[in-house]
């Protein structure tokens, strides 16, 4: 087959094969950067700070297990801050399992809300989430089974408290987790989380963060001090039972 073709027609053909790796190349950069600028953007509205990577927010933000697993971790489009009275991150998370030859990358985006009070640890997972870290996730935990159905089929309670774990897995907050059953809830000490699979968009970024603060308010308090802080979140007032 070599000989059907002269040696400047393969040059030619390997200058056209270089310039539509240089093309798609230059795109994805074009692509990436016009993506920092509106996550840079979506920041600067919600009075937010974003920066592009991190490879020690991982290690500072300890409190959800895949934080804590494989190799290579690194936060990307990494917006944090103040945001309606709360600290807050939201970002994309990637990081590697298995060896060179069984290397799997993993990618989640994860947002973080910390209010400074202690809770209970209830985490609450879809079955694609659980797998990447259950023996982790499972080491010197209780699994609650709430008495619905639908739920047990889609979801994974963790918790060190049973009784608090059915508080807080009140109808709403099920009828509401049935509706992302996608999404990976997370409580416990002073940090709330949310976790999904896939990048983070950014048009999603104050939603991510709207979703954090509605979860909080009807969250049952566990005593008078989270209470008096689910009243200071704005709106906690108007939120309805369904939420």
């Amino acid at each position: 087959m070599l000989e059907l073709y002269s040696t400047s027609e393969w040059f030619f053909f390997a200058l056209f094969i270089a310039g539509v790796a240089t093309l798609a190349v230059s795109l994805y950069i074009e692509y990436r950067m016009i993506q920092q600028r509106v996550f840079a953007e979506i920041a600067e509205e919600c009075g937010l700070r974003f920066s592009y990577l991190s490879f020690g927010l991982p290690q500072r933000l300890g409190f959800l297990y895949q934080l804590d697993r494989g190799r290579s971790r690194m936060a990307t489009n990494i917006i944090s801050g103040v945001y309606k009275g709360f600290q807050v991150y939201v970002f994309d998370y990637r990081y590697v399992t298995g060896n060179k030859q069984d290397a799997r990358k993993h990618h989640c985006s994860i947002a973080m809300l910390r209010h400074g009070q202690r809770l209970p640890e209830v985490r609450v997972y879809p079955p694609a989430q659980l797998e990447k870290f259950e023996r982790i996730a499972r080491f010197d935990r209780i699994e609650y089974h709430p008495p619905h159905d639908d739920f047990r089929k889609n979801f994974t309670v963790l918790t060190d408290n049973p009784e608090f774990a059915e508080k807080f897995l009140h109808p709403a907050m099920i009828e509401y987790l049935l509706r992302h059953p996608d999404m990976a809830v997370e409580a416990g000490g002073n940090w709330l989380c949310t976790t999904t699979g896939g990048p983070l968009i950014p048009e999603e970024v104050p939603r991510r963060l709207d979703q954090l603060i509605k979860i909080l308010r009807v969250i049952p308090a566990p005593d008078s001090n989270f209470a008096a802080l689910q009243a200071r979140a704005d709106g906690a007032d108007n939120t309805p039972s369904g939420f």
